[in-house]
């Protein structure tokens, strides 16, 4: 029996891979693979014991409800993750575990500082452990977008992936977050993810953005054409494949 496809998304804060690409992730889950969320930051945030475990408890349901593996690493004790050479052995050790085939990261450019210092280590993570010779399945590596207000206007898609067949699983799976809160999440990720469709020429469906970090290698099928792409055909499009109105990422003068 052919092993599935592992993907791995690693993300700061406990909410964040769900919201920003539960979608993409849930309909590669629904593909066959083997999907897991690594959280590399889970400080507390301000937050006291008691609300901790009422945290935990909705995200790990969350994750539970999408098929996907939680895995949560590093200390709590301070407020704010300083991705430290620790903090990326962390990483790194999960990764040489998981041996993943597809890895999404965050945005470096994101302007929240937790994201852009888990999107350097987790980067450096993986180009250290394949330095060690203790990964060597890593085919592909992309970036998601994260809330509106942290990345978008920095963010410029190198495709899309259409997850509306994803929608009412991801809506119920965000809207139990957060202690409560999840209803507010829900509503920013239904406006975002639609913004996202018109963006990608879908039209008006649900979106999901993301740029390609590492290219994958070798030469006929493998090393010409993105694995992700094959998993979800139906569902991919390349940004800017239109001339107009979309497609202004080609045609700049």
């Amino acid at each position: 029996m052919e092993k599935p496809i592992k993907v791995l998304a690693i993300g700061a804060h406990a909410d964040e891979c769900q919201m920003s690409m539960g979608g993409t992730l849930r309909l590669l889950k629904l593909a066959g693979c083997d999907c897991t969320i690594l959280h590399v930051a889970n400080r507390n945030h301000f937050r006291n014991e008691e609300q901790l475990k009422v945290f935990d408890r909705d995200i790990s349901k969350s994750c539970e409800m999408l098929g996907f593996r939680e895995i949560v690493i590093g200390s709590r004790e301070s407020a704010l993750y300083e991705g430290s050479g620790n903090d990326r052995k962390l990483i790194m050790e999960q990764i040489e575990t998981i041996q993943p085939d597809i890895v999404f990261i965050m945005w470096p450019n994101d302007s929240h500082p937790e994201h852009r210092r888990v999107a350097r280590n987790s980067y450096d993570a993986i180009l250290n452990s394949f330095w060690d010779q203790k990964l060597n399945s890593v085919r592909e590596i992309y970036a998601f977008e994260t809330d509106c207000n942290q990345a978008m206007q920095y963010f410029l898609p190198d495709f899309y992936i259409k997850i509306e067949d994803a929608e009412e699983d991801l809506k119920a799976a965000l809207k139990i977050c957060i202690a409560g809160k999840g209803e507010v999440l829900w509503q920013k990720k239904h406006d975002q993810a639609h913004y996202r469709g018109w963006s990608s020429d879908f039209g008006n469906t649900m979106a999901e953005g993301f740029k390609v970090i590492k290219f994958p290698g070798g030469t006929g099928m493998e090393g010409s054409d993105l694995l992700l792409r094959r998993l979800l055909v139906d569902y991919f499009r390349w940004a800017g494949s239109s001339a107009w109105p979309y497609g202004n990422k080609y045609f700049q003068h």
